[in-house]
């Protein structure tokens, strides 16, 4: 297994000081829902800092937090990967892969080839104590080093659950995910509902529309899947024509 930081971008420390080590306990000693509520409404002028360090202090709690808010897009989503995506050797970058859980659901389908790209390290090491990934890559899609580290057409498939969303990965990214995946390949992204049409974060259900409308993708299914207790996600899974 390979790890990779694209440190041109991150700049991440590699200890804590002891201001951090008191907000990590204090995100832990909260509830998951109050936790949440601050995911569901991060502006979308949060920073590349600012994301990186909420999930790091959230990682060791994560997985849990998650389950018991009844998060499951990533369930439903990797389903319509699996469809779509036949060749169960296929070569996958999971966007903003956190602790792995869209790679454990992929793994129940048979695919094993697969690689990490979150911005959060802690996130990230939480995945790899589970054994999911061939390499953990450090960054965030949008950056430009990032787009460095991934050449063009690399992957027979990328997916990002999750990302695309209030405060985190804007509509801009799913030109990157393209950018990243081979010709004929295919792209599965989920868009939370309240920002579908969000002209801050780029307005995600357009950019889909219009790279349609230049060839630059097929796509293959969209509908509204189960999210978690307060929204639904659209689920998009996209076929990249050139």
């Amino acid at each position: 297994m390979e790890s990779n930081v694209c440190s041109k971008m991150s700049g991440l420390p590699t200890a804590t000081s002891d201001a951090d080590d008191s907000q990590r306990c204090c995100i832990s000693s909260r509830s998951s829902a109050a936790i949440w509520q601050e995911v569901l409404y991060l502006k979308s002028t949060t920073t590349t800092d600012d994301i990186r360090t909420f999930y790091d202090k959230w990682a060791s709690t994560y997985d849990d937090d998650i389950t018991e808010i009844g998060y499951v897009p990533y369930q439903s989503c990797t389903a319509q990967l699996a469809r779509y995506l036949t060749d169960r050797d296929a070569r996958i970058l999971d966007v903003a892969a956190g602790t792995g859980l869209v790679a454990s659901e992929l793994r129940k389908f048979g695919f094993v080839n697969m690689d990490a790209l979150d911005i959060s390290e802690k996130m990230l090491e939480k995945a790899r104590e589970k054994n999911l990934y061939q390499k953990y890559i450090i960054g965030a899609i949008a950056c430009p080093e990032v787009i460095q580290c991934i050449p063009e057409n690399t992957y027979d498939a990328t997916i990002s659950i999750g990302a695309f969303t209030r405060g985190h990965i804007k509509a801009k990214g799913l030109d990157d995910l393209v950018h990243v995946t081979k010709l004929n390949g295919i792209v599965c992204v989920s868009v939370r509902e309240d920002v579908l049409n969000d002209a801050d974060h780029g307005n995600y259900l357009q950019r889909v529309g219009q790279m349609a409308a230049e060839g630059q993708v097929d796509v293959l299914f969209q509908e509204y899947v189960e999210c978690h207790q307060v929204y639904k996600c659209m689920c998009f899974v996209m076929r990249k024509l050139k």
